[in-house]
C-alpha cells in the first residue's frame, strides 16, 4: 500500500510540474533596412522627454526606474516587430507572464538592437533623448514589479514623430 500512495504522490507531483512552453516562431517579411535606421540616428536638433509607469490593481503606481528606454527609428522592419508584440504601431502594453506575446523573430537582425538610442529611467521614471533627428520613432520600455512570486507590469510603447527643434513630453502609460 505504501509503494501505491507512493506512486501516486509521484505521478501527481509530475502532472504539476510546469512544462515549458516553446516559442513560437514568427517570420518578418520586410527587410532590415541598415541605411534608413543609421540616417535617422543622425544629430538633430529635437529633444524627446517622458516618463514610464502603470498603476496596480490597488491604486499604487509603480515607475520603470532604473530600466532602459529605448527610441527605435521608424522602419518597415521595426514596424513589423512592433505590431507583433504590441497588436499596434501608435501605442500599446504587452504584459508579463504567461499572457505575453513573445516571438523567435526570423530573421533576428543585430543591426536592428544597435541601431537604437537608449537611456535609463530615473528614480522618479523619468527619461530624456537629446539630439534627435527629425522623424518618427518607437519608444519602448519596460515597468513590473513581483506580487508574491509572479511577475506582474508589462513592456510599453509608443510611436512619437518629431520635427524643427521641438521638445516633446510623451507619458507611456
Amino acid at each position: 500500500m505504501k509503494k501505491i500512495a507512493t506512486l501516486t504522490i509521484s505521478l501527481l507531483l509530475t502532472a504539476c510540474a510546469q512544462v515549458p512552453i516553446p516559442i513560437p516562431t514568427y517570420i518578418i517579411i520586410e527587410p532590415f533596412n541598415e541605411k534608413q535606421a543609421e540616417n535617422a540616428l543622425k544629430k538633430g536638433n529635437n529633444t524627446i522627454k517622458g516618463e514610464a509607469f502603470l498603476r496596480q490593481a490597488g491604486g499604487a503606481v509603480v515607475t520603470c526606474a532604473g530600466n532602459e528606454v529605448s527610441l527605435t527609428p521608424v522602419t518597415a522592419y521595426a514596424t513589423e516587430r512592433i505590431m507583433a508584440l504590441y497588436g499596434s504601431t501608435e501605442k500599446g502594453w504587452n504584459p508579463v507572464g504567461w499572457r505575453a506575446k513573445n516571438y523567435n523573430f526570423i530573421p533576428n537582425e543585430q543591426r536592428y538592437f544597435e541601431l537604437m538610442k537608449n537611456a535609463i529611467c530615473n528614480s522618479t521614471g523619468h527619461f530624456e533623448f537629446k539630439d534627435i533627428k527629425d522623424g518618427s520613432y518607437y519608444l519602448t520600455t519596460s515597468v513590473h514589479w513581483t506580487n508574491g512570486q509572479s511577475g506582474q507590469g508589462g513592456h510599453l510603447m509608443q510611436k512619437v514623430s518629431v520635427k524643427g527643434g521641438e521638445t516633446t513630453e510623451i507619458i507611456l502609460h
